[in-house]
């Protein structure tokens, strides 16, 4: 006899990446499956320089941002 577990649908992000795990149980044993779960996502800014930056020549310059993606965004400039 096969009867399936109760599923969840919901919308994949990022945040569900992880390792899950199933259990059967009944009166006579309980097994168990672990498995990894992975969600890749496209590169993201989130937080872009400003549209305007202005020095004096010989300044140290730093360019502050912050990208997201998995698998990792290389950045380039």
């Amino acid at each position: 006899m096969f009867l399936s577990g109760k599923t969840h649908e919901s919308e994949i992000s990022i945040c569900f990446t992880g390792i899950f795990q199933i259990v059967a149980v009944n009166e006579i044993s309980q097994t168990s499956s672990f498995w990894q779960f992975v969600v890749h996502s496209p590169p993201v800014i989130l937080k872009n320089l400003n549209k305007k930056i202005e020095t004096k020549e010989d300044d140290t310059v730093t360019f502050d941002i912050k990208v997201q993606g998995d698998p990792k965004p290389e950045v380039k400039w």
